[in-house]
């Protein structure tokens, strides 16, 4: 949608808001006269919202900020930040005109007819952490979840027009300005119920969701797409709907996957809870090669036990291949006791150590467990993994959540490349694993590359199986062992966190990581060259997204972008394009 030229807009926008604050107009009167439209148009919708919506103002930089800049849940509650900086040669970010603070779902309907009315596109803001930049577009409105947030559990739940041989089921309703981190709270810590979502705790519901949502036990669970039992959404027409397989069952299916805002606006999702794990543990091992050779050997031995050990529901998050031939193990598992881990693993550790003279370790084995509705607890975690959990604070200061220290890292991130690509199981058969080892061994070399095991649902109980298959995520997940992931960024200096800007030389150095990473994802093509890619982790110049995101279920999503936004009013990058309209 293209906006009109208006030569007054710089002293329009300056006196709308100044007076705004003041409260000496009536909003309706100053936005109808500064856009030439007809008050009417306005006046219903403003006037529902009254002050839910607010006129976007630049965030200044100062020395107390700075400090806070770097924590994602403050940048998450900042309405003129998001928590990513950006995407290099791609985007920046850039400052809507108005957000519409939503607390319900007819607040969406009333921020929909006002960007309408006022020419002005829309950008859908949950978590705000969209690594394409969805949630911030230069002079849009910004309809912001963050003001539904209720978290309900239900025992017995049944989707709205299901018939009464439907299984009632154990729920929890979450609306969409969620982060996962309030959810586990809620769910796991004080209920004791299982939830899968994203193991990045500051992550929004409804963004994660639509792009197919994989945490770190989706091996045990699937994903948070293949959960979700029913949804309210607001679409392209204002309505508000209750969906599910009942009703409007093909729209359902789009959101389980087809891209975040693309469809229409979430307000509530209801998920299906499982009964809880004894514990939750890492296993935690490093070792350095002294060859070429020996990295491959290394390699052989790390994927034939991921072969005969690894592809099952009991493990999750990865295995890092890095430069100088060193390999980290950095994962998970549920279902399974610390003593069975530790055994899994030591096969691989007493082959390393008994070449000593090939191999040197770098971390010993480190195996341990806690109680599961303690994996999001800083105290009980922070004793065993000091520094592991950080708390982060809201811009008001009235709410605090958890994060992962290590995902803190990506606050204020300016991505400069990003590649993910699913490999299948057959390429762990005996005739191509040695080859499969190769590439890693060679690929590594230009890069660090992370396996990430809990996003290849190989080795997922067949009914999870059987959920994940109806939604609209590549198929190649379903029989992907892991997913393959080559990522680099570059952190703005003191001074530039709020613009994002980056020097001339990081610029230099962040096209030289972009080429190595492609170097990277080059390589497994070679192996693999229909590899598909997950959507919520691509490249965000991935020439053929479409295929690489949804595969053979692209025409279908298309069906029901056509029928639910034809004039694509929720327009994304990465999301599907109506063909009428």
């Amino acid at each position: 949608m293209t906006l009109p030229q208006d030569k007054t807009k710089p002293r329009r926008d300056f006196l709308g808001r100044l007076l705004l604050t003041l409260g000496l107009i009536k909003f309706p009167m100053q936005l109808s006269q500064a856009s030439n439209l007809k008050e009417s148009q306005l006046s219903a919708a403003v006037n529902g919202l009254g002050s839910r919506l607010q006129p976007i103002t630049p965030l200044k930089l100062s020395s107390g900020l700075s400090s806070r800049l770097k924590d994602p849940v403050f940048r998450g509650s900042e309405p003129s930040i998001v928590q990513m900086g950006g995407w290099l040669d791609a985007w920046t970010p850039k400052l809507g005109r108005w957000f519409v603070k939503a607390e319900s779902p007819q607040d969406i309907v009333h921020g929909i007819r006002f960007a309408i009315a006022s020419k002005l596109p829309i950008a859908i803001r949950g978590g705000a952490h969209s690594y394409f930049g969805q949630s911030c577009k230069a002079e849009s409105v910004v309809l912001w979840t963050a003001g539904m947030r209720d978290i309900k559990m239900q025992v017995n739940f049944r989707p709205a027009g299901a018939p009464d041989s439907d299984q009632p089921q154990h729920v929890v309703h979450v609306g969409s300005g969620c982060t996962w981190g309030e959810v586990y709270a809620e769910v796991i810590a004080k209920r004791g119920r299982y939830v899968q979502g994203g193991g990045c705790t500051t992550v929004g519901v409804g963004g994660m969701l639509q792009g197919g949502g994989f945490g770190s036990f989706s091996k045990g669970f699937g994903t948070v797409a293949s959960n979700l039992l029913e949804a309210e959404i607001v679409t392209a027409d204002g309505q508000i709907r209750i969906v599910n397989p009942y009703r409007d069952p093909e729209l359902f299916w789009a959101i389980k996957g087809g891209g975040g805002g693309t469809f229409g606006v979430l307000t509530r999702v209801t998920l299906r809870t499982h009964n809880l794990p004894e514990r939750f543990g890492v296993v935690r091992f490093k070792f350095q090669a002294k060859s070429d050779q020996k990295m491959e050997e290394a390699s052989t031995f790390v994927l034939q036990l991921i072969r005969e050990q690894l592809v099952t529901p009991y493990w999750g998050e990865k295995i890092v291949f890095m430069p100088d031939r060193i390999i980290s193990v950095e994962t998970m598992f549920q279902g399974i006791s610390e003593t069975q881990a530790k055994e899994i693993w030591q096969p691989l550790v007493n082959t390393i150590e008994q070449y000593s003279d090939q191999y040197e370790i770098l971390t010993p084995l480190f195996t341990s467990s806690v109680p599961s509705k303690d994996l999001w607890n800083s105290q009980v975690i922070n004793r065993q993994f000091p520094g592991a959990l950080s708390i982060g604070e809201t811009r008001d200061g009235l709410n605090k959540s958890v994060f992962w220290t290590g995902d803190g890292e990506q606050a204020g991130l300016v991505w400069t490349a990003y590649e993910s690509l699913w490999l299948d199981m057959k390429l762990l058969k005996q005739e191509k694993i040695l080859e499969l080892a190769s590439t890693f061994a060679a690929a590594s070399n230009f890069h660090s590359f992370e396996l990430h095991l809990n996003k290849g649902l190989a080795g997922l109980g067949e009914s999870m199986l059987a959920l994940c298959n109806d939604t609209p995520v590549n198929p190649q997940s379903l029989t992907a062992f892991a997913l393959m992931i080559v990522a680099d960024g570059q952190v703005p200096l003191p001074g530039n966190e709020v613009t994002a800007k980056l020097t001339e030389k990081q610029i230099i150095d962040g096209h030289s990581d972009r080429d190595k990473v492609a170097r990277v994802a080059q390589k497994f093509r070679q192996l693999a060259p229909d590899a598909g890619s997950y959507l919520n982790e691509s490249n965000y110049f991935h020439p053929y997204i479409a295929t690489a995101a949804w595969g053979e279920n692209f025409p279908r999503l298309q069906a029901v972008k056509n029928q639910y936004d034809p004039t694509d009013l929720f327009h994304v990058h990465h999301g599907v394009r109506p063909t009428v309209g």
